[in-house]
């Protein structure tokens, strides 16, 4: 099969026309449709626009509004717990950055310290204590995806449209970074292995990439003959989730690392935004459409189905495995217990959701939408 090479940035592209039928979902709401919860009127960052009410969550009763930092260098209270199903009531949003660019992918360091945000110019590295930006690291072309080695040393990132590459940058040098190629259209996932020796990164070429790290040799690729936007290492380093387009059978695949070998497939009847691997790996959440999805890895078998929203764009498991959460691109971020599926809480975005992701302590959560990151926690 051919594909002729896209010749503009897909996920903005994507990210327009989902929100366009959002606003016309919500507009609707003239005629006696409303949304479960409207998302917060925008408030951008301004000299003299400190604070703004926290948006209530509808799930579990509100708390009282109290003064939300929106200055990017603004101190914000520091949670002192970890975000577990018995206090997520008192869960509130603790900050909202403007940042400088579009954001299409977060992710914390594994201190905890610094977030990255990967936008259509490049990477913005911040510092999470106060969202002051410490770095910034440019690239040609859409950055759609970012992760973190496990030691913190290395940032991966994949991009499109100018040079369809993943790009190893060092973290605390300012060398020039390494670029991988291999792939012939946007690559719209990357992923580290847990002990930093592997890298995955999947494209709209159809393929996912397996490199040594160290040296940047491509070790394989993997034929998934459908554009990919996900992908996903298991704990153990011994299997691999891929999240595709869906055509007419199963767009999930699961692989063998070591051989390349396709394990099971699995159903979905859109396109697969996410796939994550549950902390002890015994469990893969995916996201297609507007549903979330739970699968026991070993078997294959389908715990539970949830719906998440419009078109539910990222899933991302706590550390400790205990909770799931979901961006929509309506706006939507839901929690639910991993063990029994029940919703706990459903968070007010300030816009169409793009990622989320929880701090490695478990501490935050973290949603990025276009150009406005958030963070909730139990405030101390």
């Amino acid at each position: 099969m051919t594909r002729q090479k896209t010749s503009f940035p897909f996920r903005p592209a994507r990210q327009g026309l989902l929100c366009l039928v959002a606003g016309l979902l919500f507009v609707t709401g003239a005629c006696g449709v409303t949304p479960a919860e409207p998302i917060p009127t925008p408030l951008l960052p301004t000299a003299t626009s400190i604070s703004s009410p926290i948006p209530s969550a509808s799930l579990t009763p509100a708390l009282t509004p109290t003064p939300l930092p929106v200055l990017a260098g603004t101190p914000y209270p520091q949670p002192t717990v970890v975000i577990v199903p018995e206090n997520i009531a008192q869960v509130a949003e603790l900050a909202r950055w403007g940042t400088e660019g579009a954001v299409n992918d977060l992710a914390f360091s594994p201190d905890g310290r610094l977030v990255a945000v990967a936008s259509g110019e490049g990477v913005y590295l911040y510092d999470v204590a106060v969202f002051r930006q410490v770095r910034f690291l440019e690239i040609e072309g859409w950055l759609s995806s970012v992760a973190f080695s496990p030691d913190g040393r290395l940032l991966a990132g994949g991009s499109g449209n100018e040079d369809d590459i993943v790009t190893l940058w060092e973290v605390g040098s300012g060398r020039p970074p390494r670029v991988l190629r291999g792939h012939t259209e946007a690559v719209e996932s990357v992923a580290f292995s847990l002990d930093g020796h592997l890298l995955a990164s999947g494209a709209l070429d159809g393929t996912v990439r397996l490199w040594e790290v160290a040296g940047g040799r491509e070790l394989r690729a993997i034929e998934v003959d459908r554009p990919v936007e996900s992908v996903a290492l298991s704990p153990d380093g011994r299997l691999l989730a891929s999240g595709a387009w869906w055509w007419d059978d199963d767009p999930v695949k699961v692989w063998e690392v070591e051989s390349g070998r396709e394990v099971r497939s699995l159903p979905m009847s859109e396109i697969v935004e996410s796939v994550a691997f549950s902390p002890d790996g015994r469990l893969l959440a995916t996201a297609a459409g507007g549903e979330v999805k739970v699968w026991e890895v070993a078997g294959g078998r389908q715990v539970y189905v949830r719906m998440g929203g419009l078109v539910v764009s990222s899933v991302a498991f706590s550390p400790d495995g205990r909770l799931l959460a979901a961006g929509s691109l309506d706006g939507d971020l839901n929690l639910w217990e991993v063990e029994t599926g029940r919703q706990l809480r459903r968070l007010a975005g300030y816009g169409s959701i793009e990622s989320v992701a929880f701090s490695p302590d478990g501490r935050l959560l973290a949603a990025g939408t276009y150009g406005v990151v958030q963070l909730w926690g139990v405030r101390p």
